[in-house]
């Protein structure tokens, strides 16, 4: 039997398995199972980080059902398709359907299993360190400000997965740092951000007014923090 899977084929199955899943789908009562301490601690810190990206929060809320409709998908396609493959066409379906934000998936062989914690080495004058969280063993962020500018730089494992970032009316360009790393300039009102990633880590980096901006160009203070980082 041919393993190739085909878009066609793809398309084919998805209304058998939106049936399935969502009659296999457990209630909350049912989903019982419980947290260790740690974990639901880690989770409150990640959940304070939600006006950065609203995905966090749903995906706290909606986790266990999300992982339960991935097991049933792996079991619908494994015998025709890897679970790479299946992750990938998945994700880029939803990227595809989410029109108001832009989904973010990494995939490729990682070189280690350790997680790297690379900072900026440069941060603008006047900007003082204001939080500093190493969330989980795969997720770190730091924060600086000024009073009148917010700067906040977050770093994580390639292999956590997917994020959504909200850019419904916003300006988006690829741009080029250090020479040869494409990233996202993101700029939605008051808000300049860069997305990018590197072999083991990507990186979100934005700077957001807190009061009347004192900084002239944040666009090119963006890009050297940014190449700062190692």
């Amino acid at each position: 039997m041919s393993k190739k899977i085909t878009d066609e084929l793809l398309y084919k199955y998805c209304k058998t398995v939106d049936e399935y899943i969502t009659d296999k789908i457990p209630n909350d009562e049912e989903i019982n199972h419980t947290y260790s301490e740690e974990f639901e601690n880690k989770i409150k810190k990640i959940i304070k980080q939600e006006n950065k990206h609203n995905f966090v929060a749903k995906f706290y809320k909606y986790s266990k059902k999300v992982a339960i409709i991935f097991l049933i998908i792996i079991s619908v396609f494994g015998a025709t398709m890897s679970v790479d493959a299946i992750r990938y066409r998945v994700l880029e379906f939803i990227k595809n359907v989410r029109r108001e934000e832009t989904n973010y998936s990494f995939k490729g062989k990682i070189k280690s299993e350790n997680f790297k914690i690379r900072k900026p080495s440069y941060i603008p004058k006047g900007f003082k360190e204001v939080n500093c969280d190493e969330i989980s063993d795969f997720y770190f962020t730091l924060d600086y400000s000024d009073g009148y500018d917010y700067i906040s730089f977050e770093c994580s494992k390639l292999n956590n997965g997917n994020f959504q970032i909200d850019t419904e009316d916003s300006m988006v360009n690829k741009i080029t740092i250090n020479g040869n790393i494409e990233a996202d300039y993101i700029k939605k009102k008051d808000r300049h951000m860069l997305v990018w990633q590197d072999d083991e880590n990507y990186y979100i980096l934005f700077i957001d007014d807190i009061e009347t901006s004192r900084m002239e160009d944040k666009y090119n203070e963006l890009i050297k923090i940014a190449e700062s980082v190692r």
